[in-house]
């Protein structure tokens, strides 16, 4: 099962590069429209591109995939419903990416401000300090009360 869980992300990651390469290349796809009716083509467009990559990565990588798949699915039809599984999953790497990055963004921010409220003290690596430990988070106050 882990086998096959991993190659699902392998290929939704690489349909996602497919999407996002192929965005870059043409500008209609890659901006947001202002007019209703041009964004809901955009987004039909980029979802039709997100199906036939992942159907493209799927086929691309059959030689690989066939030992990790049960027999039944080392055919046409069985590569063309693992490239729409892989092509529905781009968007929601997308969206994992997208927050780990917002959180990335947010832990940076915190740091920076407990380390500017505290010169010379450094931040524990630890998300749990022992309880013998002074730590730089038992003096400082949240960052939520930073702003009052």
């Amino acid at each position: 099962m882990e086998e096959i869980i991993g190659m699902m992300v392998a290929l939704s990651i690489a349909a996602e590069r497919m999407v996002e390469i192929t965005k870059g290349v043409v500008p209609f796809l890659n901006t947001a429209r202002e007019n209703p009716q041009q964004e809901k083509l955009r987004k039909a467009s980029l979802q039709l591109l997100a199906v036939g990559s992942g159907i493209a990565v799927t086929f691309l990588a059959t030689p690989m995939l066939a030992g990790s798949l049960p027999e039944h699915w080392n055919n046409t039809t069985g590569m063309i419903v693992i490239g729409l599984l892989a092509s529905g999953g781009s968007g929601f790497w997308n969206a994992i990416l997208s927050y780990l990055l917002q959180l990335k963004d947010i832990r940076s921010q915190t740091m920076q401000q407990l380390t500017h409220l505290n010169p010379g003290i450094t931040v524990p690596l630890a998300a749990t300090p022992t309880a013998a430990e002074p730590t730089l988070l038992r003096t400082v106050k949240p960052v939520k009360d930073i702003a009052a």
